[in-house]
């Protein structure tokens, strides 16, 4: 075997060599995440949720929104393409390497064309890793985008509203309704608030529910407020309560409207939500830092086997080339 014949080989088990190399750290340098939820004190959320407000509207990601979901951070299939490409480029070369050392010299045209599709494998596989590395995967910082804007909050304390106006039938805390019952035990006592508005007189929120318009103590004339409003009401015996608060709404009663304290609520969780948002982001930012650099790593490996798969191909012309005037004189000897 000539010099040049060897150092083609020597390519060629380089080519096969880096090729092994991109799917074996393919593989191993795989970056996985680890899914960081978003863990905050959601107790108003799911208590809005009990009297018909419903998170869909109002939920963790709209006070805080992620911009970008992970799963979308590492191609799947570019990592198949990956191994893929990588594996046909390691037969082609394989082939080559065959022909070469079998010195079949009729298949001159065969190893060319196997190793022009080794170089078209190495740059297009080269340019998804460029492609992939250079990609902009970042989280931008936590926006509250909710908490002040005004339409967000005119639109919760409609919703809260038209809750109480439909639902509240009872100042008991055992009925058969889900939505009045959550009133009383997640807001008034739960909450120490009244009605949505503020409660200034006998005339509030409670006028346009069922409790006062359909049955309750309210519609008999018995109740301005519902009991569970008043700080001296106990569960056990509601008929303890003191009058002076439900009957005539004189004092003892939570005079805050709900309204006023979920927002002062949400409000108070803003900044937890928000900084828990940007540890969450902060161990995202990481990870999309670990997918580009692990790109770029195999762009540089990638590149050496274009750059291998190149250089072959030219020396090989050279040898052809050789080989022909070499032919050409042993052709010409003949005749003479």
């Amino acid at each position: 075997m000539t010099r040049l014949k060897k150092v083609i080989a020597g390519l060629l088990v380089l080519i096969l060599l880096i090729n092994a190399a991109v799917i074996i750290v393919a593989f191993l340098l795989r970056p996985k995440h680890r899914i960081h939820k978003l863990t905050v004190d959601n107790s108003i959320l799911t208590d809005l949720e009990r009297i018909g407000v419903q998170t869909g509207v109002l939920n963790v990601d709209d006070l805080v929104p992620v911009n970008e979901p992970l799963d979308s951070a590492f191609s799947q299939k570019v990592f198949i393409s990956t191994i893929g490409l990588s594996g046909i480029e390691i037969l082609m070369s394989l082939l080559v390497l065959l022909i070469l050392l079998k010195a079949k010299e009729g298949w001159r045209l065969i190893w060319m064309i196997l190793l022009a599709i080794c170089i078209v494998l190495s740059i297009v596989t080269t340019v998804l890793f460029v492609t992939q590395s250079v990609k902009q995967r970042r989280l931008e910082d936590p926006i509250d985008k909710n908490l002040n804007n005004s339409e967000f909050f005119i639109k919760l304390k409609s919703n809260m509203s038209a809750s109480l106006t439909k639902n509240y039938t009872s100042d008991s805390t055992d009925t058969d309704n889900n939505v009045s019952d959550s009133w009383n035990l997640r807001f008034f006592i739960g909450r120490n608030c009244c009605a949505v508005n503020p409660i200034n007189s006998t005339t509030n929120d409670f006028d346009t529910t069922p409790w006062c318009t359909t049955s309750g103590d309210c519609q008999m004339t018995n109740s301005q407020i519902p009991k569970t409003c008043c700080a001296s009401y106990n569960a056990k015996n509601p008929s303890e309560t003191n009058s002076r608060c439900y009957e005539y709404v004189e004092s003892g009663f939570y005079k805050m409207g709900c309204f006023n304290v979920v927002k002062r609520e949400l409000q108070f969780h803003k900044d937890d939500y928000i900084q828990r948002q940007k540890e969450q982001q902060k161990n995202q930012n990481k990870y999309f830092k670990d997918v580009t650099i692990y790109w770029k790593i195999l762009s540089y490996i990638k590149g050496a086997s274009c750059l291998c798969s190149i250089s072959c191909f030219i020396l090989s012309v050279i040898l052809f080339k050789k080989c022909q005037n070499k032919d050409t004189k042993t052709e010409m000897k003949t005749m003479k």
